[in-house]
């Protein structure tokens, strides 16, 4: 199975799963590098991730990411704009 990241709003399904390994890359160069993701997992994989939207732009522009993935991401960032918020959230479990 694995574990999911799911946004923090209300509990809507998964976005994305953490054992895709692209979308991962893409979070994890940019908390290093830019400091626009931070990831707070334990050793289960469970805890917070978050993404600023410019990352998730990112996520959604990278070819090697899976086109469900792309469309739920678009969703949240809609969301995310439409209530003022610039960073994704996500428990992951």
């Amino acid at each position: 199975m694995g574990v999911r990241g799911h946004l923090i709003k209300e509990y809507a399904g998964e976005t994305f799963n953490l054992g895709e390994e692209r979308v991962m890359q893409i979070v994890e160069e940019n908390a290093s590098e830019l400091g626009m993701a931070s990831i707070q997992l334990d050793l289960s994989g469970c805890g917070i991730i978050g993404i600023d939207l410019e990352v998730a732009s990112l996520i959604i522009e990278d070819p090697d990411v899976e086109e469900s993935t792309k469309e739920i991401f678009k969703k949240d960032i809609e969301w995310a704009k439409k209530n003022n918020d610039s960073w994704l959230k996500y428990y992951c479990f």
